[in-house]
């Protein structure tokens, strides 16, 4: 049963190395790692659930999970240092972790996370937002491997085409819906 998620208040730094992108994952449909050693064992439709403590009853759990947000960390070689950290000491574990999309475009280093995932955010890119959406409208894609497997879209930022085959995580910067569920489901279905 799908309970109700809060927000993690107080964190510490181990804590937050254990779990850097704590995934809740309920049972659906699966899509494949870059990683080829392990499976990322999650629904092909995951919600971001953070910033608030929504009622997400409503999930149909067959196909939907749903990311929680347990650290933020910025500066690049300690991102970098403890994701590495995090797989030796969990070295079955599917890692997954949340990107800027600028540095899944842009830059190489995202190539060095030891992450089965990197999920790009495709929202609230500023300045390089438009040369990114072209830039997948004709043809391309994201530079690093690891950052070819998922994208991370925005309910009031919904894109007209997503590319195939990648699990899409969603933020909401309202409360999540039933109704807004349902209008996420059909235009990732299109």
């Amino acid at each position: 049963m799908l309970q109700r998620l809060g927000v993690l208040k107080d964190w510490n730094p181990a804590r937050a190395l254990l779990a850097l992108l704590l995934l809740f994952v309920l049972a659906g449909d699966r899509l494949p790692t870059a990683r080829a050693t392990a499976q990322l064992d999650l629904p092909p439709l995951m919600l971001w659930a953070w910033d608030r403590d929504d009622d997400l009853r409503f999930l149909d759990t067959r196909d939907t999970g749903v990311a929680y947000l347990a650290a933020t960390l910025t500066q690049r070689a300690f991102f970098i240092d403890a994701i590495a950290a995090l797989r030796r000491r969990l070295a079955d574990a599917p890692l997954s972790v949340t990107a800027l999309a600028s540095w899944c475009l842009n830059e190489s280093w995202t190539g060095q996370i030891a992450a089965d995932e990197v999920v790009p955010m495709f929202f609230r890119m500023g300045y390089d937002g438009r040369r990114a959406r072209s830039r997948f409208a004709n043809g391309g894609d994201f530079r690093a491997a690891p950052c070819r497997t998922s994208i991370g879209i925005a309910t009031d930022e919904l894109p007209p085409a997503l590319p195939a085959g990648r699990r899409v995580y969603v933020f909401n910067p309202h409360r999540w819906n039933a109704d807004t569920y349902r209008t996420v489901r059909t235009r990732i279905d299109r």
